[in-house]
């Protein structure tokens, strides 16, 4: 048996992979079919790592109980991780039986021609197969086809998920709390350049002599380390979604009452003549409406384009109404909702247990300015900001 540190590392990793599945697989917390899914996908790539450990540390023989599990996982996992990405968008191939069947068929199959290889072995003293090249063959096949297949089902993954982006950014209006699908796009670049790396580490392999597992070393733990991180990413949006949902209800039933804010009225120079840069102003009183009472600035991707197409009016008068009459620029004024509401969020009780992202995002931020943006207008991280307050109530 052959021990060093590159195999030591992946076996750890494979242990956290067959911890980190069935703590999802058993958990009724994690109980959508979704991460179901995602599990599944990470026990696969855990086994088939597995199988490439026995190989490196020389107990994969041929009359030995490791090649009689051996198993051609690297072509189940991209499925299980295909399907997971379908139920992450709700793509209805996700829901049809056949084409689920469909897909898990080539497993099915080199599954097949493996056992018998397998018996063909262990079994009978006329060999079918182990005494010619057809064994040898099959293994690189099968192997070139999970790469290809991997590649496929990882290229037309990341078009649905480039297309789940735009159609959410189309509906402005849309109340539904959206899967964050940005960081899964940059990971599945990432994706393809280990699949290319594969492919080019099991070419080389073909053409060297004796032990040549110590190639594969890169690919396997890198492989490893992508597939557990999306693992963790994929839970951590699960709560963050569930988080948000949770609040979303809260704020329903009990709106909270944003903190009063501070509006000057700085003039400007430039308006047209008998402009009205009073809060009287008809289309600023419906623009106060729409942020009041409709919460608009909950939407991320609000802009002014929108809104000035909401309001009926010239996108350069809506610029200037809000600036004459409030003193800032529309990004300010909306921000000022959304720090408002968020520090209510904060500071509220019913709220407490829930993510500060969740928070954050309920409010109309995005994952990538909230805590930018919340420290530029209070000096203090949300995290901070929610500790002070918690500290000064018990005094």
């Amino acid at each position: 048996m052959r021990i060093n540190i590159f195999n030591t590392l992946i076996l750890t990793g494979i242990i956290q992979g067959i911890i980190f599945a069935y703590v999802v697989l058993s958990s009724s917390y994690f109980k959508s079919i979704a991460n179901k899914y995602l599990a599944i996908s990470i026990l696969a790539l855990s086994l088939n790592n597995l199988n490439y450990w026995f190989w490196d540390t020389g107990l994969m023989i041929e009359d030995s109980i490791y090649f009689l599990t051996y198993f051609p996982w690297q072509s189940f996992f991209p499925v299980a991780f295909f399907i997971f990405i379908l139920r992450l968008i709700n793509h209805p191939l996700a829901f049809k039986k056949r084409v689920i069947f469909y897909l898990f068929l080539p497993f099915v199959i080199s599954s097949i021609i493996l056992t018998i290889i397998k018996l063909d072995i262990n079994l009978f003293d006329e060999k079918l197969f182990y005494v010619n090249v057809w064994a040898n063959i099959f293994y690189a096949f099968d192997e070139y086809f999970s790469w290809a297949y991997s590649i496929t089902l990882g290229v037309i993954a990341f078009f649905l998920l480039k297309k789940r982006k735009e159609t959410l950014l189309e509906k402005m209006n849309d109340n539904e709390v959206r899967v964050d699908v940005d960081w899964l796009i940059r990971l599945f670049r990432i994706g393809l350049a280990l699949c290319i790396l594969w492919g080019v580490v099991f070419t080389i392999s073909l053409f060297l002599e004796g032990k040549n597992s110590w190639i594969y070393y890169p690919l396997w733990i890198g492989i490893s380390v992508l597939f557990y991180w999306i693992g963790y990413q994929g839970l951590f949006q699960f709560r963050l979604a569930q988080d948000r949902i949770g609040i979303r209800k809260l704020i329903t039933k009990h709106d909270p009452i944003l903190e009063s804010k501070s509006i000057t009225n700085k003039k400007a120079s430039g308006l047209p003549k008998g402009f009205n840069d009073t809060r009287e102003n008809k289309k600023f009183k419906e623009l106060e409406r729409l942020l009041q009472e409709d919460n608009i600035y909950r939407n991320p991707n609000l802009n002014l384009t929108s809104l000035a197409a909401q309001l009926d009016i010239n996108i350069t008068y809506l610029s200037k109404l809000i600036n004459r009459v409030t003193g800032m620029s529309f990004s300010e004024y909306v921000t000022s909702f959304r720090i408002g509401e968020a520090k209510s969020l904060l500071t509220n009780s019913k709220y407490y247990h829930y993510k500060i992202m969740a928070v954050g995002m309920e409010a109309g931020f995005t994952r990538a300015s909230f805590y930018r943006v919340f420290k530029k207008h209070t000096g203090l991280t949300p995290n901070e900001y929610k500790n002070e307050f918690l500290n000064s109530s018990t005094l």
